[in-house]
């Protein structure tokens, strides 16, 4: 939904500065996550198929999956047939790119199981980064399924500047996801963190224009915090 919110304001700003008119602006939640349901509604809808589990399986492609490593887990895809015959070259089997069970996605599809044991038992004797430099040199998609402290020392995301020292003075300076996205407008807001809670006095006495009165009601219920709270109201 916050994407679609984005989208609509974009729009809405767009509008009002062409014409000088403003526009109301009504996402609903649901709605907004329906859009990104594929056609699980649809398939209900019209044919009684009901959408089940599926893991990381694609009904029109194979192999697209997480497998386990010497020290880990890689991702990989295989949508096209030129990543499968590239695929069977990085395990050292080019037969597989000549079987013609596997010539194709349907045939890829019908035989998923015994593609994902190939797979399985060529990946788990391999270390999950030489595995992914085997697989990019060939031109098959795929990463290492990385930690949350691996991440930061990813030299990919390093070099794309994904990560930016931030800090506030409530917290010591540590790495931070940066913006994700680069333009040539105007250098966009940076820092320090906002303290949780800093900016309810401004929000609701002038933006939204409580009295003195229901702020300080809505102070003592609870409502309102500088602490995440407990279920008796007492801080963390």
């Amino acid at each position: 939904p916050g994407l679609q919110v984005t989208i609509g304001l974009l729009a809405a700003l767009l509008h009002a500065e062409r014409t000088g008119e403003g526009q109301f602006l009504d996402v609903a939640m649901v709605d907004g996550i329906m859009s990104i349901c594929e056609t699980a509604q649809t398939l209900w809808a019209y044919e009684g198929v009901t959408h089940e589990r599926v893991g990381n399986n694609l009904s029109a492609a194979a192999p697209i999956d997480v497998y386990p490593t010497a020290d880990g887990s890689v991702s990989l895809v295989g949508l096209t047939d030129a990543h499968w015959r590239h695929l069977a070259t990085a395990m050292g089997q080019p037969e597989l790119a000549d079987d013609p069970r596997f010539a194709d996605a349907a045939g890829r599809r019908a035989h998923h199981d015994e593609i994902d044991e190939r797979i399985g038992a060529w990946a788990a004797g391999l270390d999950r980064h030489e595995l992914v430099a085997r697989l990019q040199a060939e031109g098959v998609p795929a990463g290492p399924v990385l930690h949350e402290s691996e991440l930061l020392a990813d030299p990919h995301l390093r070099a794309r500047g994904f990560f930016r020292p931030n800090g506030s003075p409530d917290m010591p300076t540590y790495d931070h996801p940066n913006h994700l996205w680069r333009w040539d407008g105007p250098p966009m807001a940076w820092g320090p963190l906002g303290r949780m809670g800093a900016d309810n006095d401004y929000v609701w006495r002038t933006v939204v224009g409580v009295s003195d009165t229901e702020y300080a009601a809505m102070a003592a219920a609870g409502h309102l915090s500088c602490d995440y709270l407990q279920p008796d109201g007492t801080s963390y």
